[in-house]
């Protein structure tokens, strides 16, 4: 699976926003939209105005390949301004065609041009060429928001996944979701969860406390025996 780093985001962010070409409020929205509500390239193509709502500032986000159509309320205020720039700009070039985003016959934007602007975009940063193409974006925010610590089916419910075993195989891709999975277990096997233990280079070799946890005492085994490392 491929999905880009945050350093590499940045990069094809910042390239996306150096434009200076006629059609540049136009692509900014339609890679801040693309990336934010994990669209398929079919499906940014497929947006019309009418699926925004001004007020409430949310989009009815049309999926394809069975997955589920949603509305995704736009909190990222980038996100938000870069989408009202591109439909005041539409406005006041008299544009009426009722999909989000054109080209500049008036149709909806093709795949094939929006491959070509991220692969444009990304030539001159040191993306790997396999990552340029339209569909990382969706995959680079699901891994997002997987490292945001969001309840597994709220990252199902934002890409639009009827299946949420679909959802599932981000967990190989995401620290996030694992540390939330062993947590889970740990407690199911009545261990104690310790974060630190994750980093073994914090561990001190000295100065040890006795264990403050109640519930933890191992059978045969004297509660003021238990020691673990003195972090304090």
């Amino acid at each position: 699976m491929q999905y880009l780093t945050p350093s590499e985001k940045t990069k094809l962010l910042r390239a996306v926003y150096s434009e200076t070409g006629k059609h540049r409020k136009r692509n900014i929205a339609i890679f801040e939209v693309g990336l934010y509500c994990a669209l398929r390239v079919s499906e940014i193509k497929g947006l019309k105005v009418a699926c925004y709502d001004w007020d409430r500032k949310t989009l009815f986000c049309y999926r394809l390949k069975g997955s589920q159509a949603n509305t995704i309320k736009i909190v990222d205020l980038h996100v938000v301004k870069a989408l009202e720039d591109y439909l005041k700009e539409r406005s006041e070039r008299g544009i009426d065609s009722p999909y989000l985003f054109i080209s500049q016959k008036g149709n909806p934007i093709s795949r094939q041009r929006m491959d070509a602007m991220i692969k444009e975009y990304a030539k001159n940063t040191d993306i790997p060429i396999e990552k340029r193409h339209m569909h990382v974006l969706k995959h680079t925010r699901a891994i997002d928001l997987a490292e945001l610590d969001l309840d597994l089916d709220d990252v199902q419910f934002w890409l639009g996944h009827k299946n949420i075993a679909n959802t599932m195989k981000y967990l190989a891709y995401t620290t996030t979701l694992k540390r939330k999975l062993f947590m889970q277990l740990s407690l199911l096997e009545g261990c104690k969860y310790e974060s630190r233990f994750f980093n073994l280079s914090e561990i001190p070799t000295s100065g040890f406390t006795e264990l403050t946890d109640p519930d933890y005492v191992p059978e045969n085994q004297d509660h003021n025996l238990l020691s673990v490392p003195n972090l304090h």
